[in-house]
Parts: C-alpha cells; sequence; structure tokens
C-alpha cells in the first residue's frame, strides 16, 4: 500500500454509497479499523489519518442532500 490509500480507500466507500443510495454501510468491529487515537504503537500516524478521514465523511453527511439515503450503522 502507498500512503494515503487507506484515506483514499475510505473516501471510496462513502462515495460508492451515495451513488447507490438508497444504501447501508455497516461497520463490524469498528474498533478494529479505529482505534484510541494518538496511539503510539502505530506506524506513521495511519490509523488516526485513517479516523480523521472518516470522520470528515460522517461528518459530509450531515445537514445536507449527500447523506440523504446513506445510513450508516
Amino acid at each position: 500500500m502507498y500512503i494515503g490509500e487507506s484515506e483514499a480507500n475510505v473516501r471510496r466507500v462513502f462515495e460508492k454509497a451515495r451513488d447507490a443510495k438508497p444504501c447501508v454501510i455497516f461497520f463490524d468491529e469498528l474498533d478494529s479499523v479505529a482505534p484510541r487515537r494518538g496511539n503510539q504503537g502505530d506506524s506513521g500516524g495511519v490509523m488516526d489519518r485513517i479516523v480523521s478521514q472518516l470522520l470528515a465523511e460522517l461528518d459530509g453527511m450531515s445537514g445536507s442532500d449527500n447523506g440523504d439515503g446513506v445510513f450508516v450503522v
């Protein structure tokens, strides 16, 4: 994997969900994908960047038509 590829994958999941609405995004065991931020055991802050991208996507769904018909569980 290359730097930034994981964050792009998160963006892609939400883009595909918006294109396929109505749609449900189900995150199973989210704590393994998004552990506590700031964990020093993380290699280069990859997990922090993934969590930040996930939060940005979730935030972008509220208050706009982008999130209509997309449900996150």
